[in-house]
């Protein structure tokens, strides 16, 4: 398992999702969140903590994910989710199978940003 543990993370998710994924970041990736939203926060919120933390993940919804331009690794992890698809039941993560799926999907993500993953 690589080593995570410099990466600068945020989650912008419903609350169910946000303590799930933050225990599931903390325990397996060795990631403190940065941030963590249980409210939906508003565009200018957003933009400003995103200013202020510059991470290198963030999990959220379509309009959070394109908020955060800059951001290199984006995740969908909330609805709506406008420009992708989910018609799986549970998709993207649930159980033992979206632990799967996260762990996969950052690791793809860090290996087609290469540059994140030597910061």
């Amino acid at each position: 398992m690589q080593n995570f543990d410099h990466l600068r993370a945020m989650i912008s998710c419903p609350f169910d999702y946000s303590l799930g994924l933050t225990r599931l970041m903390q325990d397996e990736w060795g990631i403190e969140p940065s941030l963590v939203a249980l409210i939906e926060p508003d565009s200018a919120s957003l933009e400003e903590a995103i200013a202020c933390i510059n991470p290198h993940i963030i999990f959220g919804n379509s309009y959070d994910l394109l908020i955060a331009k800059n951001v290199p690794l984006k995740v969908h992890a909330a609805f709506p989710a406008f420009d992708h698809i989910y018609r799986y039941d549970g998709t993207p993560f649930v159980g033992l199978r979206g632990h799967a799926y996260l762990t996969q999907t950052i690791i793809n993500l860090l290996n087609q940003n290469p540059e994140v993953f030597r910061n």
